[in-house]
């Protein structure tokens, strides 16, 4: 091999390895390149297709645990696994994006003001007791906010699905 060829091998050895470098760190969340340890960290990733039993033993395999899947579009699953192998699974070419697994939660700091309640609480002392909605929707998950705390109940009254195939029944709750 000429030199010529040996230097243009080299190069593009070095190339190959700067470029994987560069795929992983678009493919991982800033907050987790930064993370270099041995510390688990509690990540979500996508994957270009939805998640296999092969996909899952990609991330056991660098000391992962699967600790819930996702459905639908999202394509992915949330695992605990060591910071240190974050960036080498990002280079996995199925893999799309990694992210932390962040707490979500709901914010209602901005609803009292956008419907005027300081004036129902304040002028009429409206507090909402008593007070009975009704919910036209495309669908309601039932939650442990739609329970109450007085009577461990569902404070869903009733429920009506016109689509049998998605949930074969009605339910009157009382």
């Amino acid at each position: 091999m000429t030199r010529k060829v040996m230097r243009f091998a080299i190069f593009g050895w070095f190339a190959m390895v700067a470029a994987g470098s560069a795929v992983a760190s678009d493919k991982v969340a800033p907050e987790l390149l930064s993370a270099q340890s041995a510390a688990q960290v509690d990540v979500i990733v996508q994957f270009t297709t939805a998640p296999s039993a092969l996909h899952h033993q990609k991330v056991v395999n660098r000391g992962g645990k699967l600790k819930r899947e996702f459905g639908g579009i999202i394509r992915g699953a949330a695992y605990s696994m060591p910071a240190s192998a974050v960036a080498d699974l990002a280079r996995d070419p199925e893999v799309t994006y990694i992210a932390p697994d962040r707490p979500v939660h709901g914010m209602l700091n901005y609803s009292a003001a956008a419907v005027n309640a300081a004036v129902a609480w304040s002028q009429y002392g409206l507090d909402g007791s008593g007070i009975g909605v009704a919910v036209i929707d495309s669908g309601i998950s039932y939650h442990q906010d739609l329970v109450s705390t007085k009577t461990g109940r569902s404070r869903v009254v009733f429920s009506q699905d016109f689509v049998d195939f998605l949930t074969p029944h009605s339910r009157t709750t009382k």
